[in-house]
């Protein structure tokens, strides 16, 4: 390219020795981004741990299931980001996840649940003291 046909300014490579203008620095942007995702992710990992640990230190009872395919590949995941160190501890901390974020739903069940106990025993009262009438 010869003198006379010069590309654009901003699309001009630099000469060294020159300076270019200074625009926002991208590479920094990119930097603080980053550092604000690990931040994130790092707070993140400490909550779910003090969780998992929560969770999982008291498992006494086994609870047989069975789950679809795309369930087992999804605890498989969460062992594999090392996470959990088995497909138990992946289900046990979702199950009590689960409970946990419905709440208010089990508070009800366990109440109308009291309540049919309750009732039950109610019949079984009745029941037999209606042999003791006679």
């Amino acid at each position: 390219m010869d003198e006379k046909e010069q590309k654009p300014e901003d699309q001009q490579e630099p000469v060294e020795g020159e300076t270019t203008p200074k625009g926002p620095d991208i590479s920094d942007q990119i930097r603080e981004g980053v550092k604000g995702f690990r931040d994130t992710i790092s707070g993140l990992g400490e909550a779910l741990g003090v969780a998992m640990k929560t969770v999982l230190s008291d498992r006494e009872f086994v609870v047989m299931v069975r789950v679809n395919k795309d369930t087992r590949d999804n605890l498989d995941h969460l062992m594999q980001a090392g996470l959990f160190k088995s497909r138990s501890e992946a289900a046990a901390f979702l199950l009590a996840s689960g409970i946990k974020a419905q709440s208010v739903l089990f508070d009800k069940i366990k109440d109308k649940t009291t309540e049919i106990g309750r009732l039950q025993e109610e019949l079984r009262n009745l029941i037999s003291g209606m042999g003791e009438e006679e």
